[in-house]
């Protein structure tokens, strides 16, 4: 994955609405892949691997990941 495109999916996700800021379920995070990247079930599931490798998403427990949109920034 690009660093571009990682900007954009974590641009993708800050849009989004949810309940706690920076916390987004795993539907959320899949939507924002697929409408920056591609639908393909493998690249979806090989980029939340890379963000999860990277420390940009965290499990926030509930099926919830916790995204650090602030260190992805620097980028």
């Amino acid at each position: 994955m690009s660093i571009d495109k990682l900007k954009r999916v974590l641009w993708r996700l800050q849009e989004m609405k949810s309940e706690q800021p920076g916390i987004y379920s795993n539907g959320q995070i899949r939507k924002a892949i697929m409408e920056e990247i591609g639908t393909d079930q493998r690249t979806v599931d090989n980029n939340i691997k890379h963000l999860r490798e990277l420390g940009l998403l965290k499990p926030a427990g509930m099926g919830k990941m916790k995204a650090d949109i602030t260190y992805a920034s620097g980028v």
